[in-house]
């Protein structure tokens, strides 16, 4: 009998490389010193790469940073002061870490914990980095708060990004479809993430959630006041109604799952819709004038998920925009072309001049189980032996 051929022996593939990553985050431009030249570019590569090896942890485990806390501080205030000034002349200490970054392009990304001068280097070029970002993308309070030519251009790259690649990043030479940078509102208070490792900027992995950032001019005021409008007055069990299979998106759902669709019955014939969006108008006027009757002034109106239909949110924008009221609803929509399952989506309409309108799908279908139905009341209409999703396009 002829022997049998023994296996190769199973070699182990080299791991992920700090060269193979900066070209993945950034190609062929990562270890380019013009990439110091735009500070949100230099925090994508240095942030995603802390994330990937883990080495953000030893920010408050294990790094030696020179001098007291008061001390590093301040020396990196001071450097991303003096890199958003003069953003195409980099400070030396700013390129002499870069410098330390590419030198260590053969080193894996797994070892980055454990190699102490590439891990400091790596904190203090994204601390510098967020620190240079001040104040990039939030509101203004006046024109004169622009002076700043780094955070106008900041600003630009916003606006260009969002109507050029329908995503905002603050990224130059990072492409937005490996990460993206957007300025920080709000940073974690408690635990060790990445998201809680800066307080200007935020790293935002490229998904299917695509932000849009707008900015204004606005006014100092120490509130805002919002009417979170009560619409539709009722929900009924009959509003529920499974979805046939012969129109469903999916028409080999697994054995005990449905799709069901929300339709509101008084919405069903013309007279009913017409008569329901008078007393939608009227209704909203008599909540603006009682609210402001309490607390002076409505700065934005929030109506829930599929409270309107698409034209009942055209009539009431209308109003509001006219009032420099912003408003926020839920928007249920027929199908889009081409699609079976009807729309859900978020509006967001902004009274500026001319007003803005942003438009946001839902991207994960609500799931309706036994509990639910029960606790909803509604098993007159969807069995509550099966599991219900809503019927919308993903």
């Amino acid at each position: 009998m002829p022997r049998a051929k023994k296996s190769p022996p199973i070699v182990p593939s080299a791991g992920l490389t700090v060269e193979q990553f900066g070209e993945y985050i950034a190609p062929s431009v990562w270890k380019d010193e013009e990439l110091l030249r735009w500070p949100p570019d230099v925090f994508a590569l240095v942030a995603a790469l802390l994330l990937k090896s883990g080495a953000y942890a030893h920010a408050v485990s294990g790094w030696q940073r020179n001098g007291n806390l008061n001390e590093w501080t301040k020396s990196i205030k001071a450097l991303g002061y003096a890199w958003s000034q003069k953003p195409d002349k980099p400070p030396k200490q700013i390129r002499d870490w870069y410098r330390i970054l590419c030198k260590n392009t053969s080193m894996p990304v797994e070892s980055v914990c454990a190699e102490g001068d590439l891990c400091a280097v790596l904190i203090q070029l994204c601390a510098a980095a967020d620190e240079a970002c001040i104040g990039v993308g939030c509101t203004l309070p006046n024109p004169a708060a622009a002076a700043n030519d780094f955070r106008v251009q900041a600003s630009k790259r916003l606006a260009e990004t969002t109507l050029t690649q329908e995503v905002s990043t603050l990224c130059k030479r990072v492409h937005h479809s490996t990460v993206r940078v957007l300025p920080k509102l709000h940073t974690p208070q408690s635990g060790i993430t990445i998201r809680s490792f800066t307080h200007n900027l935020a790293l935002c992995p490229a998904g299917d959630v695509k932000v849009k950032w707008a900015e204004c001019l606005s006014e100092h005021r120490h509130c805002l006041n919002l009417l979170l409008a009560p619409w539709p007055l009722e929900v009924a069990p009959a509003d529920f109604e499974p979805v046939e299979k012969s129109r469903a998106e999916l028409a080999d759902m697994a054995r005990g799952f449905g799709f069901f669709e929300y339709n509101p019955r008084d919405e069903r014939d013309k007279a009913s819709r017409a008569q329901k969006e008078g007393d939608l108008i009227s209704q909203l006027k008599k909540l603006l004038t009682n609210a402001r009757k309490a607390v002076s002034r409505i700065d934005g109106v929030v109506f829930p998920e599929l409270a309107l239909t698409a034209a009942q949110y055209e009539g009431i924008s209308d109003i509001l925009m006219d009032e420099g009221i912003f408003l926020i609803c839920g928007v249920r929509d027929s199908p889009p072309p081409g699609r079976k399952a009807a729309q859900n989506y978020l509006r967001f309409d902004i009274p500026f001049s001319p007003p803005i309108s942003h438009r946001q799908y839902k991207h994960h279908r609500w799931r309706l189980d036994h509990h639910q139905i029960v606790q909803y009341g509604l098993g007159s209409c969807l069995d509550v032996a099966s599991n219900w999703w809503e019927h919308i396009p993903i």
